[in-house]
């Protein structure tokens, strides 16, 4: 692992007495500093529908950074699958928030099952079930995620984007 991350065996060792804690030392900042980049980036002076797609479109770019064999490794790895399903849960609450907020008490589009499906979604994406059955990585399944529910809470009046 030093070798790999050309750094000394002691700085490893910083991070954790095992290569477990390490690794999941590792796991929790790479999700601690993807969650603080896609909050500094969020225009929340923007429409809240603007928000949903740029917060979503924000973890498809933060995601695409990481590779396939990172999310394997965080799936057969237990403690480090939880850590992203745990990040996945925000992300989901963070997406019924601003849905809700989106629509409020429109009759014509419900907020909470948009909500729903958004949070059903991302964490089918985490387990592996839309790579499996569409081909999309993590990344990909995001932005199409975002462009489905951008759709979905657009203003009628509101320029397509």
């Amino acid at each position: 692992m030093a070798t790999a991350a050309r750094c000394s065996k002691s700085t490893l060792y910083q991070l954790g007495q095992s290569k477990e804690q390490i690794v999941l030392a590792v796991v929790k900042t790479y999700f601690k500093n993807a969650a603080e980049l896609i909050a500094a980036r969020l225009n929340e002076e923007a429409p809240v529908e603007t928000q949903i797609y740029e917060y979503l479109t924000l973890i498809s770019e933060v995601l695409s950074e990481a590779t396939q064999p990172f999310f394997s490794d965080l799936d057969a790895f237990e403690p480090a699958r939880e850590i992203y399903q745990q990040n996945t849960d925000i992300a989901a609450q963070k997406v019924v928030a601003l849905v809700n907020l989106a629509l409020g008490e429109q009759d014509d589009v419900n907020a909470a099952f948009i909500g729903a499906v958004a949070g059903q979604v991302m964490s089918a994406i985490h387990r592996g079930e839309i790579a499996r059955d569409t081909g999309l990585d993590d990344s990909a399944a995001y932005r199409c995620l975002a462009q489905l529910i951008a759709s979905a809470t657009q203003n009628p009046n509101q320029e397509e984007r």
